[in-house]
């Protein structure tokens, strides 16, 4: 739980859940329903919020990497496709207001693949552009949603778990990665069993 940090030039050490070995699921959940960051640093220790920011996003990715390899494969290749279209998105836009500006600005639509040698052509990529705007709005994944769906499975998942292992658990002690590990194991016993009544 003990994460040394300098901060702003001065040598500190903070205690701050940095990880999902560290972090109790409890303030896991909690912290995906109310997005309130600072329950990573529960002796209020002062700390930026860029930071908590950081972390929290690190023990995120941690959890969906741990929890669901498969989707979080998924979720980066979906992710690589939102970036290359936002870069896509921002170059054209930008070649497109400053074509009137320039010639200079050609090659920006050419590394995306748009010839342009009139203003009709700059015309039909700014309509492109409007598509990939659409596209890119689609594409996009709530991550609110994602995170509102573990957090409403997440009691259900307790409950599941406490009648599996035929008893109660101390959430308040579970760590993410424990609590990962649990879920793990029960479905893998579950698999098991389906298996032998076949």
């Amino acid at each position: 739980m003990i994460l040394n940090l300098k901060h702003r030039g001065e040598k500190n050490t903070l205690n701050l859940y940095d990880s999902i070995k560290s972090l109790p699921v409890q303030i896991f959940f909690d912290i995906l329903e109310t997005n309130n960051q600072s329950l990573l640093n529960p002796k209020n220790q002062k700390v930026s919020i860029e930071k908590l920011n950081q972390i929290w996003e690190s023990i995120r990715e941690e959890y969906y990497k741990e929890s669901n390899p498969v989707g979080y494969r998924d979720d980066l290749k979906k992710a690589k496709r939102i970036n290359k279209l936002k870069l896509e998105i921002v170059g054209c836009t930008a070649g497109v207001t400053y074509y009137e500006l320039t010639n200079e600005i050609l090659p920006v639509f050419k590394e995306f693949g748009y010839t342009v040698n009139n203003a009709s052509d700059v015309a039909r990529v700014e309509q492109k552009m409007l598509g990939r705007k659409t596209k890119l709005t689609l594409l996009t994944p709530s991550q609110k949603e994602k995170d509102k769906k573990e957090v409403i499975n997440f009691w259900g998942q307790v409950a599941d778990l406490e009648s599996a292992l035929n008893r109660q658990l101390d959430i308040d002690k579970i760590t993410v990665i424990r609590w990962i590990n649990y879920i793990k194991q029960v479905r893998k016993q579950n698999e098991q069993r389906n298996n032998r009544k076949k």
